[in-house]
């Protein structure tokens, strides 16, 4: 009877209530209470009880991280398996499925998942059992018919039964996978019921998700004007919500649709709101997006300028041909004039600007590599040590799959952090860290590298050796994402008095100066860009027989 007061306790503190006035140490309070009594009590369906209600507590009101809830979460499962409450057997299987969708480990989540669909049979509760296959669907790609059995089968129990709860949602995941497949018909479709569904029941998340999703789909199908109203209707959702997952995707999308229109103005205005909400790991991209945006605005409103210059001369000459045939030479002549200057400060404007766009690309690309090693130093001293701190606790106290997970974890810390700045190029030197990238990539790719690499080490100032390991870091990228190559060779000469470096594929090869001014091309850019910081000859060779990149550095007074 003690627990059972104890869990109507719990329940009734997890609806939200303000005239309580509870903060979150009074809540924490009432948990570390309730802990301390299951510690001690004996196994019951009043204790599974606690345990799922303290783990929802936390995952959904609190949304802490905290090592024990799972321990909660599988002390409930225990004790429901060896009761006949299929239903709760259900939630908790489905709780344990959700754990481990949200670590991408999706064959434990599909486990699961299964188990809480046929539990939920058993229980007799339909609108439980469309929502599991519903969410069952989540673990299948979206090519995998089995995705789709089980989207089709939660829409048919939830018509059947005459209940919206989850329609919605099935629906937008069933846009979803058309689209994936290239049926935009169909997907348009959906996503239209999937609205109108969650208008009628009141779903106001679900509407922001079908707006958003429409306005990316029209997006994708080349309508702009429609993708811009429907993604700005997504928007208009965020006062009435108290989070937004796709807020971040709406402004960037937005910020896309109108830079491509040419309207600077609204894209700037979504940039800036896009850099209020994104964190401080990709303030560096925001930054970098919202200059060039800025750029774009200035050189629009000079051009604007010189034409209105120019339409008042135009005006100036003619109304002086009206008014005097005596003023017919001086006004010719006026305008010739006018014009030479015209143009002479039209070229010095452009050269202007030719100057002021390389020196801003290479300003932005010291203030990345800036920031990129700011980045990496905080995600190794405090995210690096906090996520090592938790594997040694998890090690005594967790699981073995809890210490698979935090391990997994900080290794791709570690790698973030490795990507984002490369220690190993200030410890051991350009030399080793070129050798080091190669052979990782030798080792995690189907590529086969041949390589022939001289020490070059001491030759260059710290910076040039960064922006000499980047160009070789985008161009291996490159090649093993776009090249479909079999195998490359890598070399690095030292000759008299330079340095040459090429790298050669045998794979499709693509159009090197198509690619170069393709607005969407950024990594090539920078690759030149680099090469131009460097003052290095560069260039790259593409065709059928594969493609050839060379960097050549004079280290005549360099370092």
């Amino acid at each position: 009877m003690r627990f059972y007061l104890a869990k109507i306790a719990l329940l009734i503190f997890l609806i939200p209530n303000p005239a309580f006035g509870q903060g979150v140490g009074h809540v924490s309070a009432q948990i570390d209470s309730l802990k301390m009594e299951l510690s001690t009590a004996t196994d019951s369906l009043e204790v599974a009880d606690l345990c799922y209600a303290l783990y929802r507590k936390y995952t959904f009101e609190i949304k802490s991280e905290n090592s024990e809830m799972p321990d909660y979460l599988f002390r409930a499962l225990r004790i429901y398996e060896n009761s006949t409450e299929y239903g709760k057997l259900a939630d908790v299987y489905n709780a344990l499925a959700g754990f481990h969708y949200n670590r991408n480990l999706l064959e434990k989540a599909r486990e699961y998942w299964t188990k809480s669909n046929l539990n939920y049979q058993k229980s007799g509760n339909d609108l439980q059992v469309a929502k599991s296959f519903n969410n069952l669907s989540l673990a299948y790609d979206y090519k995998d018919s089995l995705k789709l059995t089980y989207i089709l089968k939660a829409i048919d129990i939830s018509i059947a039964i005459s209940d919206s709860t989850i329609l919605g949602s099935a629906y937008n995941n069933l846009s979803a996978y058309y689209k994936v497949n290239e049926d935009y018909e169909k997907a348009e479709a959906y996503l239209i019921r999937s609205i109108k569904t969650a208008e009628n029941i009141g779903k106001i998340t679900t509407q922001q998700a079908g707006y958003f999703d429409l306005g990316l789909l029209k997006k994708t199908r080349g309508q702009s004007s429609e993708a811009i109203a429907y993604i700005e209707k997504s928007l208009t959702f965020n006062a009435i919500r108290s989070t937004d997952p796709n807020v971040m995707g709406a402004y960037e999308a937005l910020v896309e649709l109108y830079e491509a229109r040419g309207d600077y103005d609204r894209a700037f205005y979504f940039q800036k709101q896009l850099m209020n909400t994104k964190d401080t790991l990709f303030n560096a991209q925001v930054n970098q997006r919202l200059l060039s945006l800025t750029s774009a605005l200035e050189i629009e409103k000079s051009e604007r300028t010189i034409d209105a210059q120019q339409s008042r001369i135009d005006l100036f000459e003619k109304e002086n041909q009206l008014k005097n045939q005596r003023f017919i030479f001086f006004g010719v002549g006026f305008v010739v004039i006018c014009i030479m200057v015209y143009l002479w400060k039209s070229r010095q404007f452009t050269r202007k600007r030719a100057r002021l766009q390389e020196g801003f690309a290479q300003s932005l690309i010291k203030n990345v590599e800036q920031e990129r090693k700011r980045i990496s130093s905080e995600l190794h001293d405090s995210v690096g040590q906090h996520l090592i701190l938790l594997k040694n606790q998890a090690k005594v106290r967790g699981t073995d799959e809890m210490v698979e997970t935090v391990g997994a974890t900080l290794e791709e810390v570690r790698s973030i952090t490795q990507d984002l700045h490369p220690v190993v190029l200030g410890r051991l030197g350009l030399t080793a860290a070129l050798e080091e990238m190669l052979e990782k990539l030798d080792e995690s790719s189907e590529v086969f590298f041949d390589r022939e690499v001289e020490n070059i080490d001491q030759l260059f100032s710290d910076d040039d050796a960064l922006n000499i390991y980047r160009i070789i870091q985008e161009a291996l990228n490159n090649l093993i994402k776009h090249a479909q190559a079999a195998s490359a060779r890598f070399q690095v000469k030292r000759l008299e008095n330079k340095v040459l470096i090429t790298l050669q594929d045998n794979g499709k090869g693509f159009a090197v100066e198509e690619k170069r001014l393709m607005s969407q091309s950024l990594g090539l850019k920078t690759l030149f860009e680099r090469a131009e910081m460097l003052k290095a000859r560069f260039n790259i060779l593409s065709g059928q027989e594969g493609t050839r990149l060379t960097l050549e550095l004079n280290i005549s007074n360099r370092v």
